[in-house]
């Protein structure tokens, strides 16, 4: 009998692993969709933008990417990009107030 309690316990941690290792694969291509798209629009002028992580949140279907935008000729600014988690379309991209 401990010895199926040890299987099954066993199996349960590496199904946790995995769906885990998955969850965070997943929020990286979230990031990556977002820092591209945004450093796409606010660099319309030609600046050298680059976009930095600085959180993420929301529900697993629409999430909130915040970042920090830097450029030369501006200081910094946040920016928030919404995401469609499933399909990765960017809905929306405005500075944060």
């Amino acid at each position: 009998m401990k010895t199926i309690q040890h299987i099954l316990l066993t199996f349960g941690l590496v199904i946790g692993a995995l769906n885990s290792a998955h969850a965070g694969e997943a929020t990286k291509d979230l990031v990556a969709a977002c820092k591209d798209s945004t450093v796409e629009k606010f660099s319309e002028n030609g600046d050298a933008v680059r976009a930095r992580f600085k959180g993420i949140s929301g529900p697993s279907n629409s999430r909130k990417v915040q970042l920090l935008i830097q450029s030369p000729e501006q200081s910094a600014y946040r920016a928030e990009c919404f995401i469609n988690a499933k399909t990765q379309e960017i809905i929306s991209i405005e500075k944060a107030s």
